[in-house]
């Protein structure tokens, strides 16, 4: 952004700091508060809502400095401005959310394993925003587990449990208890929990999509550690409104839809070819040969 050491002397000039992320920059922020009063604003808006909610404390905070510093009162801009096109609705998921394919994802669960931000972000975006069940969650970073717990107040099932239905109410649940949130960092030990539960998705870091791919079960990467693969060309933010879009594609690309499976069991494989096969597998499992004729081979 063509910053440079520098304009470091020119931190406690700012209004207002921005520390979405409890693993990187927030002791940096609470620094520059404590040492020169800067206010920072520390949500995660990952989610539709929680941008919304963040969008409104950010203009708030601006016009708390603003009105100490004789400045111009800012308003929240329509919602039509956070889109493309200026006319448009800023995300699609709260459409997407009630279409017929992602109904079917109410009666789905998943699990969610990584860090503190994204774990926390992940686990309400999928209940409150796609309405999937929860199965479980936990996460690496053991410093931030008492946060974690807190934040996840019912939105996990108790131990012994079932998990949360989607469409019910996280705060008429009970806390969450220690054996509830997985809080290790041996991926063994997360794979083993993934086994027990066999959740309909798994979102983790790299470590469990490797063990995803030999339980079989669908897993898409939002922590790190991750792979290069895990990081595309092309732009796939994960916070604001086009952070819930990207989101709400991959859950939708990664997991196997009920009806999906209901055709697959329904028609077989619908004739599709596949590498390695002689021919093509009918739906009653038996191999359709190939009727085309060998190429002549030259004497």
């Amino acid at each position: 952004l063509g910053a440079s050491p520098g304009d470091m002397a020119r931190l406690p000039a700012a209004w207002l700091n921005i520390a979405p992320y409890r693993e990187l920059g927030r002791n940096a922020a609470e620094y520059l508060e404590e040492q020169f009063g800067t206010p920072a604003l520390y949500d995660a808006p990952i989610g539709v809502q929680p941008t919304l909610r963040w969008l409104r404390q950010l203009v708030e905070m601006l016009n708390d400095v603003g009105a100490r510093a004789n400045g111009p009162v800012i308003t929240m801009p329509p919602l039509t401005a956070f889109s493309l096109d200026g006319m448009s609705a800023p995300s699609g998921v709260p459409w997407f959310a009630r279409t017929a394919d992602m109904e079917s994802f109410s009666s789905k669960n998943a699990f969610v394993f990584g860090d503190a931000t994204h774990t926390v972000g992940m686990v309400k975006f999928l209940h409150d925003e796609l309405g999937m069940e929860i199965a479980g969650a936990g996460t690496y970073l053991a410093h931030e587990a008492d946060w974690v717990r807190e934040q996840l107040a019912g939105y996990l099932p108790a131990a012994g449990s079932s998990q949360l239905a989607a469409g019910s109410n996280p705060s008429s649940n009970p806390l969450p208890t220690a054996d509830c949130l997985l809080v290790t960092d041996r991926f063994q030990e997360v794979a083993t929990r993934i086994a027990d539960l066999q959740p309909n998705l798994v979102c983790g870091t790299q470590m469990e999509r490797h063990s995803c791919r030999k339980l079989d079960i669908p897993c898409m990467v939002v922590a790190p550690p991750t792979h290069i693969e895990n990081h595309l060309l092309g732009y796939r933010p994960m916070l604001g409104f086009d952070g819930a879009d990207v989101i709400a594609d991959e859950v939708y690309t990664t997991a196997t839809l009920g009806l999906e499976k209901h055709l697959i069991d329904l028609f077989g494989d619908a004739g599709l070819e596949y590498e390695g096969d002689g021919g093509q597998e009918m739906g009653d499992g038996n191999t359709l040969v190939s009727e085309e004729p060998q190429a002549a081979t030259a004497a």
